[in-house]
């Protein structure tokens, strides 16, 4: 298709003016040919009509001459008083003068004489050029039965008889022309005898074999009754019916034609075979004197033979006109377009080269010098639109450069946004926020105001875009800040920030908001919606509690007076999930709705299971139906999981600003103090301890060099079997993978990074993993309770 695409315009040029020239020879030979082919078949017709009349007048010419010599010898012989006699004599005479007659037979009618019947029968024919006698009235012969006898003998009418084979008689293939003889003329009673003209058949093939149409055409002849009488295949003659012979050819067309031509008619038709298999074109019309029809087959081969030739001719004309045309088309294209192949040329080449290079002046036609100007034009638009590209393209890199950073500020002030996190080791919280552009209006927030109380939101902001953004920022600064300063007067909170954007809101956005405050120790949650969609409470007992209640106003709109909070008691392993408008109004390309309805069937189906998968499978039931539907409005998920492991199972220290390695001896009485306190061996305790003197050392060495604010954090958490630890620091990272490894060696340049001291972790440890995020080093491991 490439190659195609690319070809010249000579080329094309040449395709177009060709194929209208091929479409008209095309029609011209078609059209030649079936005109033509007409006046063929128009020509045939005729010549064929010539040609028979001329072989019917012949043989009806012949067939009379001997209808009259017959008929007046039959009246002779009614008027010879010694017929009987005579008659050997008469008909040697005739024959003698009648080369055209066979033979001819004077068969009387019998008589009784002296009380017998006396029959006789005279008949002389030709054999060799010799006439020969003999007389029919014999028994075995029978002449009284034969048609030519008994029909003008019992009906009294001259005949011609069916072409039969004259056993007995001239034992030839003949037919015989008979006129009844009368003693007086008219007179059926005085009825004497029968005279008869035999005609050989073999006069007629001689006859009809000299009739050429075509080198394959022939003519052939039947009888009214179906008989073959002439035809070219001499085995065909006399011994098979025409009809039965094309019946079994299963030939319905030629069967008509037959049937037509018995019943006298004249006709010039095709048939797909007649006697062979090739297609022809059959003239048939019938003799007057007797019902006999002639036949013409004219093979098709042979009929189109020179229409065909003519046009092979024409076709190698028109081939060769077709060349020497696209020579010529080729010639003047060329000349023609070669000053647009230099401006085609100009064009390929470099957009700078373009833009700067001078346009050579074209002196050809009025189009051309007009192209070229428009070269000119283009060239000078190019290069101010050119300029005015810049201009735009460095506008837009600016902003969505400006809109990449405030994304990231954005999500910068949402907590551990996209991760799942334990808090104080009793609550889980997974979140979730994709806004539908590069900034969006919702959001999330959750921070403990003291070790016991947890303070979290969600929001959405009317709106979408940057202004939304910035409205969301300043809420989240503000219900962090009053949050500070009021603690848990959640009222107060809502009131003080709802009184602020109210009055510093120029564009009239607002804030619907679901926040409340979750006690950590008697698990009750104390909330207010403002606006906002219901929140969904995941029991233990596989039970949806929908927080169908709305407190007041979104924020922003007007400044509230009376706010009066609920509460509600939460249990261990319940989980509160909170939402944003984007994901219930999420759209299909159907544009219906994923709805409340399917949220909380989909979420009865996390009632006895891991409720930290809950969130990325609401993504993906979303993204399945959504499909290809582009997101319309920002989507925000916020899941609170109470664990169900008591309080004091588990420890948390986290330490900020750390000076030097001395807070190493801090950090071990406290873990001394709360493992003793929970029955751990003396053997587990100081495998623990040894662990986590080598991750904290290893820190001081070898990674926090030049980080001025040096953080560690702790989670320790018993159970019956097994003591987990979470270590957190921000220290520089590393590969643990390859230190444990490599630890082995006694290289000394090998023993750097503290690889000794984590091929020691690993072996002290149950299981032990290390990962980077966010900037911190975490390592995970687990050491056996009792050892």
């Amino acid at each position: 298709m490439t190659r195609v695409k690319n070809k010249s315009f000579a080329f094309y040029l040449s395709v177009y003016i060709l194929s209208i020239v091929i479409l008209i020879f095309t029609f011209f030979l078609i059209y030649n040919y079936t005109v033509s082919r007409k006046l063929l078949l128009k020509n045939v017709e005729e010549n064929a009509r010539h040609l028979s009349n001329a072989a019917v007048n012949q043989i009806e010419s012949y067939f009379k001459c001997i209808e009259k010599t017959a008929q007046s010898t039959a009246l002779f012989m009614a008027k010879t008083d010694t017929l009987h006699y005579s008659s050997h004599q008469i008909l040697k005479d005739i024959l003698s003068s009648n080369p055209e007659i066979y033979g001819n037979c004077l068969a009387f009618k019998p008589y009784i004489s002296n009380g017998q019947t006396i029959y006789n029968a005279p008949y002389c024919y030709k054999n060799d050029k010799q006439l020969c006698y003999k007389n029919l009235a014999d028994k075995s012969y029978d002449y009284l039965s034969w048609d030519w006898y008994r029909i003008p003998a019992e009906e009294n009418r001259k005949i011609w008889s069916e072409p039969y084979y004259d056993e007995g008689g001239g034992n030839v293939l003949m037919t015989t022309f008979s006129v009844p003889i009368y003693k007086s003329y008219a007179d059926t009673g005085s009825f004497m005898g029968v005279l008869t003209a035999d005609v050989s058949l073999q006069w007629l093939n001689e006859l009809l074999s000299n009739i050429k149409i075509y080198d394959s055409a022939y003519a052939f002849l039947i009888s009214s009754s179906g008989r073959i009488l002439s035809h070219p295949q001499a085995d065909l003659i006399m011994k098979e019916n025409i009809l039965d012979l094309a019946k079994e050819t299963d030939n319905t067309e030629f069967q008509i034609i037959l049937q037509h031509m018995m019943q006298g008619k004249t006709g010039f038709e095709k048939v797909q075979k007649a006697f062979s298999e090739k297609k022809s074109w059959i003239y048939y019309t019938s003799l007057a004197n007797n019902t006999w029809s002639l036949g013409f087959v004219i093979p098709e081969s042979d009929l189109y033979a020179d229409l065909q030739l003519l046009n092979k001719d024409l076709f190698y004309i028109l081939i060769s006109g077709i060349i020497l045309l696209i020579g010529f088309i080729l010639l003047i294209a060329n000349k023609l377009t070669k000053p647009v192949r230099k401006l085609a040329a100009m064009m390929h080449k470099d957009s700078e080269v373009f833009i700067s290079m001078p346009i050579p002046e074209i002196k050809e036609s009025t189009e051309i010098v007009m192209l070229n100007d428009s070269f000119r034009y283009l060239q000078k638009e190019l290069n101010r639109y050119i300029a005015h590209l810049k201009d735009v393209t460095i506008a837009k890199e600016r902003i969505e450069s400006e809109l990449q950073i405030a994304s990231k500020l954005q999500l910068s002030m949402l907590p551990d946004a996209n991760k799942a996190d334990v808090y104080k080791n009793r609550i889980k919280i997974t979140s979730y926020m994709q806004a539908a552009k590069e900034v969006g209006g919702d959001f999330y927030d959750y921070f403990f105001i003291d070790p016991s109380h947890l303070f979290f939101a969600i929001g959405d902001v009317s709106g979408k875009g940057m202004g939304a953004a910035l409205f969301m920022s300043s809420t989240i600064t503000l219900l962090r800040a009053y949050a500070k300063i009021e603690g848990n007067d959640l009222c107060r909170i809502l009131q003080l920030t709802s009184d602020y954007l109210q009055q510093n809101n120029p564009e009239k956005y607002f804030v619907t908001l679901f926040t409340g405050i979750l006690s950590l120790e008697t698990k009750e949650l104390t909330y207010l919606n403002a606006g906002h969609n219901y929140p969904v409470i995941l029991t233990e007992n596989a039970e949806i509690i929908l927080i169908n209640h709305t407190h007041m106003l979104p924020l922003g709109i007007i400044k509230p007076t009376r706010i009066s909070p609920s509460h509600i008691t939460l249990h261990a392993n319940d989980a509160l999930f909170l939402y944003t408008d984007g994901v219930t109004e999420a759209m299909n390309e159907k544009q219906a709705l994923f709805g409340t309805q399917s949220l909380l069937a989909l979420l009865k189906n996390y009632a006895h299971t891991d409720k930290g998968k809950l969130i990325p499978d609401v993504c993906k039931a979303l993204e399945t139906f959504t499909a290809t539907a582009p997101q319309q409005d920002d989507m925000t998920m916020l899941c609170l999981q109470l664990n169900n492991s008591e309080s004091n199972q588990y420890l948390h220290l986290s330490f900020t600003d750390i000076q030097n390695i001395s807070i190493l001896t801090d950090i071990q009485h406290q873990i001394e103090n709360f493992l003793t306190q929970k029955e751990v061996p003396a053997k587990s305790m100081h495998r623990l301890m040894l662990v986590l003197e080598e991750l904290i050392t290893n820190a001081f060495k070898y990674g926090f060099s030049n980080i001025a604010n040096k953080t560690i954090e702790i989670n320790i958490h018993v159970d019956s079997t097994h003591i987990e630890v979470e270590y957190k620091d921000n220290s520089r990272a590393f590969n643990t993978n390859s230190a444990i490894a490599k630890s082995s060696s006694t290289s000394p340049e090998l023993n750097t990074m503290g690889k000794r001291g984590f091929y020691i972790i690993d072996k002290m440890t149950d299981t032990f993993t290390y990962k980077r995020e966010n900037n911190k080093n975490i390592s995970s491991f687990k050491i056996i309770k009792n050892l």
